[in-house]
């Protein structure tokens, strides 16, 4: 990213950013959320058929995301406007197709808890990506155009890597199991995830992308750039760790419903989201511009500014996030759609001020404000279900700011005294490992091993 940095504009970052955007919000509803049904049922055979609902509608949606960009590129590129996406429209269908196997084999790959198919295939996916983006920057093509190419190419790889591997595996059992009569009947039995869960999922969607989509509208691709690299540093590292943890807690889930044993393990998963994810949040909020000075140049600035203003809202999400994943598990799926209606308003309100007030960073502060109180509802709402004491977890939660505040303390004092980012980043990254290491416990013993928490 440092070097990305350097080679590509913030334009570029932009443009790829709306197309990732535009991708998404149709990629989303590949599967029509039949994906998350595949690990609920205690029969292989109905989870087999689940997963061919799931490829099938993937097919389905990406013909219809064909006909809609074939039929309606003039007015999408006047409404987003930005002509600069024009040559690369028709590779959004061919994103959407692979995002939808892509979701569809992960899910099944849940099911049968082999995460290391996973793991590589998202390693292909990241290696891929930044050695075709790199090599075109430094053959002098620094792009958007060549940045979208190399995202698509990166999730056509991963999803041939995954797929490869589960085939390999499971060819011989997915034929023999999947018939037209049981998708047919699972559809019926799972109805409320396109019901419910599709809308759902596409209000979310819509509302992650918001912000670049009305930056990219009202203000310039710059704008949207510096966004994009600023929620980037944030969501990427929390969103790692957080879909891993969600792959696993969705199994283990449903699992320990059905075994009465759900409370405890909601309790101790929140506890650790919080130990991993307070201090590095808090963190960027005091040294974000110094941070992106020394790693990406000064030209961003201002991207590190946004980082700040979205940190603690970032926190917020990484928390949040796996826990929503219950919403599926308890059948509460049309409490979730209107939760997404909710958090989908708020976002509109809060960037369409700054808008109208024109100053995109007074957008991005009501954005990072409207989601830190929409996400704590949420969370409050998925904590009640899964039976919960809230006081007993802010207890806990303050127990943790009191014990991280002397590191952050510390490095606020240097940040304010020194004018010196390279000193401030490497006191911070010191200071961070410090705090890994006093939780380690917590962390990874706790984490990998399952057993409860006692304190």
């Amino acid at each position: 990213m440092p070097i990305l940095a350097r080679l590509y504009a913030p334009e570029a970052f932009g443009v790829t950013a709306l197309f990732v955007s535009l991708t998404t919000i149709f990629g989303v509803l590949a599967c029509m959320r039949y994906e998350l049904s595949i690990v609920l049922p205690e029969n292989d055979s109905e989870a087999a058929n689940l997963l061919g609902v799931s490829l099938l509608f993937t097919l389905i949606i990406t013909f219809c995301t064909a006909l809609i960009i074939w039929f309606g590129s003039t007015f999408i590129l006047g409404w987003i406007n930005m002509s600069e996406l024009a040559p690369y429209l028709w590779l959004i269908p061919i994103g959407v197709l692979f995002q939808g196997l892509f979701t569809a084999f992960n899910y099944w790959n849940t099911r049968t808890k082999h995460f290391t198919r996973l793991s590589i295939a998202n390693v292909s996916k990241q290696i891929s990506n930044t050695t075709g983006t790199l090599g075109a920057g430094f053959a002098g093509y620094a792009t958007g155009g060549a940045m979208i190419v190399a995202n698509v190419g990166s999730q056509v790889i991963a999803t041939i890597v995954l797929g490869g591997q589960i085939l390999r595996d499971n060819a011989k059992f997915l034929i023999k199991s999947i018939n037209w009569r049981k998708m047919t009947a699972s559809m019926k039995r799972y109805r409320k995830f396109p019901i419910y869960s599709s809308w759902s999922i596409l209000l979310n969607t819509i509302s992650w992308q918001l912000p670049a989509l009305i930056l990219g509208v009202f203000f310039s691709p710059k704008i949207v750039g510096y966004y994009a690299l600023g929620f980037r540093v944030i969501q990427m590292p929390m969103q790692l760790i957080g879909q891993a943890i969600s792959q696993v807690f969705i199994q283990r889930a449903a699992k320990a419903k059905n075994e009465n044993k759900l409370t405890p393990l909601v309790d101790e998963l929140i506890r650790h989201l919080f130990v991993i994810g307070l201090f590095p949040a808090l963190l960027l909020s005091i040294i974000g511009k110094d941070l992106f000075v020394i790693i990406f140049g000064y030209n961003w600035l201002e991207a590190g500014v946004y980082s700040q203003i979205l940190s603690v809202f970032g926190l917020i999400w990484f928390v949040s996030s796996p826990m929503s994943t219950l919403f599926s598990v308890l059948g509460m799926q049309k409490i979730g759609l209107k939760v997404q209606f909710v958090i989908l308003s708020t976002r509109i309100i809060a960037l369409l001020t700054g808008v109208y007030f024109n100053d995109g960073r007074l957008a991005i502060i009501l954005f990072s404000i409207s989601g830190i109180v929409s996400y704590c509802i949420l969370l409050i709402l998925i904590l009640d279900k899964a039976d919960i004491h809230f006081m007993k977890l802010w207890r806990f939660l303050y127990s943790l700011i009191m014990k991280t505040s002397p590191f952050l303390f510390i490095i606020l004092i240097v940040s304010l005294s020194s004018e010196n980012s390279t000193l401030i980043l490497l006191f911070s990254l010191f200071t961070t490992f410090l705090y890994y290491f006093v939780n380690k416990d917590l962390i990874f013993r706790d984490l990998v091993s399952g057993s409860p928490h006692n304190g």
